[in-house]
């Protein structure tokens, strides 16, 4: 099984089970993510961050745990764009070499307009949008360590 029907195999399975880890308030859904910290690695308690594709838009919020010497820097959710699949072409992509193993290429012009904020003492990163466009989108969670050590990951975020 190749890495694009692996992360849409698990974005479905994780689909059936979150299902109620989401609420419609005022119209906007709301999505909480917990980021987890544990033995010097970042990740999440649930491997994939799903969002309706609600008319009303949606808040997207992930929580890093309180206690664990580690916040979120400005830059700690960038929403880089649409995965781009390989029957998609892209504009911009033409002439680019292909993927290398484990990469995914994205549409950058896609990015369903998340607007980010830090909050609650840099433990917690907003991000809203009242334009939702479905599809699986890579996004970049940065923590910084006490110690001033940045890490991340990328999991995808599917709106559908």
């Amino acid at each position: 099984m190749n890495n694009m029907n692996r992360m849409t195999l698990v974005a479905a399975l994780v689909a059936l089970t979150l299902a109620g880890c989401t609420s419609v308030r005022g119209g906007t859904e709301l999505v909480r993510s917990d980021v987890t910290f544990d033995g010097g690695k970042i990740g999440l308690k649930s491997p994939v961050v799903l969002v309706s594709a609600n008319p009303g838009g949606a808040i997207v919020e992930w929580q890093l745990p309180a206690g664990k010497d580690v916040t979120f820097p400005e830059n700690g959710i960038v929403i880089e764009g649409s995965v781009v699949f390989p029957s998609e072409t892209v504009p911009e992509s033409k002439g680019q070499p292909p993927n290398e193993a484990g990469s995914l290429r994205v549409d950058a012009r896609q990015k369903s307009n998340f607007t980010c904020v830090l909050r609650e003492d840099r433990l917690k990163i907003a991000c809203s949008s009242k334009t939702l466009v479905p599809g699986v989108y890579k996004y970049t969670i940065r923590v910084v360590r006490k110690d001033g050590q940045v890490l991340k990951v990328d999991p995808p975020m599917v709106i559908m």
